[in-house]
This record gives structure tokens, C-alpha cells and sequence, in this order.
């Protein structure tokens, strides 16, 4: 009996393993698309839906022209990001990843980005981006 009561707990492991990990494959693979959205998008409209309750409020604040500014500038980024890892943290409704990224203007530079995602309406979106760049002087 205790045989199978360690083959159950060690398949019930794997089991939960195999869920969290999937779990967090969901919230990359949305930022992922997020991210190639963004490099593609005509207009904020675009990413609309990729975005949280409180992402929508606060584009509703943007001017047209400073929405074209801010559209340019958030391509112009992801196209000098060079992702080397992306991690996924979830508790609860809300998703922390984490970014570590070379900046192909600047090879000694490194990108950190911590990426908010919330669940809303059973659908995560994008709360938050922070990125932050170092540079490395030899």
C-alpha cells in the first residue's frame, strides 16, 4: 500500500508541475502576441485588447498626436530588445514576468523589464511595464 500511495503522490506532483507550467506558458505566450502587435500596430485601437481596465482609462487621457508619439516610441523599443529570458510568476489573478533583454544600439546595455498581467473576465491582460536599462562600461 505505501508502494502506491508514493506513486500516486509522486504522478499527483508531475500533474501540478505540468499545470503550472502550462499556466505560465499562457501569460509569455499573451505577451508574446502583445508584443507582436505592438510592433505591427497602425494605432493604440490595436492593442486595446490586450489591455487591463486600468490600461483603458488611462489611454482614454492620450491625445492623438501624443498617441502617435507614444505608438512610435513603445515599436522603436521592442525593436532594439533583444529578448535573452522571459520568466512567469502567478498568484492569483495577476501574473508577474520577468524580462532580461540586450539593447542591439548598445550591446553593453542590459534591459530588465518587469511585465504586470491581470485577469479580467478570465482573460489575462496587460497592467503594466516597467523597463529599466543598464549600461556596462569596461
Amino acid at each position: 500500500m505505501k508502494k502506491y500511495t508514493t506513486i500516486f503522490t509522486l504522478f499527483l506532483s508531475l500533474f501540478i508541475a505540468v499545470i503550472a507550467f502550462a499556466e505560465d506558458d499562457e501569460t509569455i505566450k499573451f505577451y508574446d502576441s502583445y508584443v507582436k502587435t505592438t510592433k505591427k500596430a497602425k494605432s493604440l485601437d490595436e492593442l486595446k485588447p490586450y489591455l487591463s481596465e486600468k490600461n483603458l482609462s488611462q489611454m482614454g487621457e492620450i491625445t492623438k498626436e501624443d498617441e502617435a508619439l507614444f505608438l512610435e516610441l513603445m515599436k522603436d523599443m521592442r525593436e532594439s530588445m533583444k529578448r535573452k529570458s522571459i520568466t512567469s510568476k502567478i498568484e492569483g489573478n495577476k501574473a508577474i514576468l520577468t524580462v532580461e533583454a540586450i539593447d542591439t544600439s548598445d550591446e553593453n546595455a542590459t534591459i530588465t523589464g518587469i511585465i504586470t498581467l491581470v485577469k479580467e473576465n478570465g482573460q489575462w491582460k496587460m497592467d503594466n511595464e516597467d523597463f529599466t536599462s543598464e549600461t556596462v562600461i569596461e
